[in-house]
């Protein structure tokens, strides 16, 4: 994995696969189509999206809200193609406190099962900790999801409970099943990096 800074200072992260990178106006309609999609968007907080309109004020809102260092959303990019595959990123942190993130992410259906997902992740995840120095990192998973409870366990993620009705979207309140990885845990799987 290597990392770099765009212009405005925003990461791009680059895989064997993949290029994580800043989503822009160049990228309103694949994030529609991604958006748009039922199943992609079934456990977002957002409805599935209606207009391009929509996608554009959401990118807009992205570059926003990471000039006020209140979330990081990468779009995930194919590199042989430079298709949207998905988005992830930290939803939200507190670096003075508590140097902790919550980590968030979905992937188009028909990438779902090649691993795409674990390699854009494990590069977000090294990015968390050893870029923004964070000690814990945060997965917030609506029972039943069972791919991405599969995902985070294999990532080292640490099963911490249920939250009953933590979340509400959509109309009604969800529970969300809260788990979690530790930079000590995630370093002694990295143990070249200091």
């Amino acid at each position: 994995m290597s990392s770099s800074e765009d212009a405005d200072d925003f990461p791009r992260l680059e895989t064997k696969r993949l290029i994580l990178r800043k989503l822009t106006t160049l990228d309103v309609e694949a994030l529609f189509q991604l958006w748009n999609d039922n199943d992609v968007t079934q456990h977002m907080t957002i409805p599935s999206l209606t207009s391009v309109q929509q996608a554009e004020d959401a990118i807009q809102m992205f570059s926003l809200q990471f000039q006020r260092r209140e979330i990081i959303r990468w779009g995930i990019f194919r590199k042989e193609d430079g298709v949207l595959l998905g988005t992830v990123g930290f939803n939200n942190w507190i670096l003075k406190l508590g140097c902790r993130g919550e980590v968030g992410y979905e992937l188009g259906s028909e990438y779902r099962g090649q691993g795409f997902m674990t390699e854009a992740l494990e590069a977000v995840i090294a990015y968390g900790f050893q870029e923004m120095n964070l000690n814990r990192i945060e997965a917030m998973v609506v029972p039943g999801t069972f791919g991405s409870l599969k995902l985070l366990r294999k990532l080292g993620f640490q099963w911490e409970g249920i939250l009953r009705e933590r979340g509400y979207w959509k109309g009604c309140f969800w529970d969300e099943i809260c788990l979690s990885l530790l930079k000590r845990e995630w370093l002694k799987g990295h143990k070249n990096i200091q």
